[in-house]
């Protein structure tokens, strides 16, 4: 069997740059690097909460968020590989008062599909929103800013990071 010549250069390249690439690199097909994660809380509850990948893997991030009342932020965890838009993640959580007893609160779960679109390339601040809502309900975006000079807010990011109370609802 003969291979012209083009073939074999791209092959030679594939061959060369596979070792290169790693395993690694293959795993995070559909995930986007270096991911800050924040967290708006849109319930009467305090949230603790996990994330884990489509397999139910921990992706070893998660936090808090203060009751809407009371802020209803969290702190930012940062930086992650993290699920790309329009891919699946599992939220678990627990609610409660500010002194949660995590062995006598029932952990919920919720698989969701991340809102949002693929943050592009370059020098950008990406970061994932986790929202809890009312009745048990919770939503995943991923935006993306850029930094350095052109460097402006998103509109979706939500209001209650800038000191603002202003409710939103899923889906908005």
């Amino acid at each position: 069997m003969k291979i012209d010549t083009g073939k074999r250069i791209v092959l030679a390249i594939f061959t060369a740059a596979t070792p290169l690439l790693g395993c690694a690199s293959l795993s995070q097909i559909g995930y986007v690097p270096e991911v800050a994660v924040f967290t708006a809380n849109y319930t009467d509850k305090y949230v603790y909460y996990s994330l884990d990948d489509a397999d139910d893997r921990p992706l070893n991030i998660g936090g808090s968020a203060h009751p809407f009342k009371n802020g209803g932020t969290g702190g930012t965890d940062c930086c992650r590989s993290m699920p790309d838009a329009g891919q699946k993640i599992t939220v678990r959580w627990q609610e409660g008062t500010k002194d949660i007893n995590a062995d006598q609160t029932p952990l919920l779960h919720k698989t969701v599909i991340v809102r949002g679109s693929s943050p592009p390339s370059g020098d950008r601040f990406n970061y994932m929103i986790v929202r809890f809502f009312s009745g048990q309900q919770v939503e995943v975006e991923i935006l993306s800013d850029p930094n350095g000079p052109r460097a402006t807010r998103n509109p979706r990011r939500d209001q209650i990071f800038y000191g603002q109370r202003v409710m939103r609802k899923i889906g908005e």
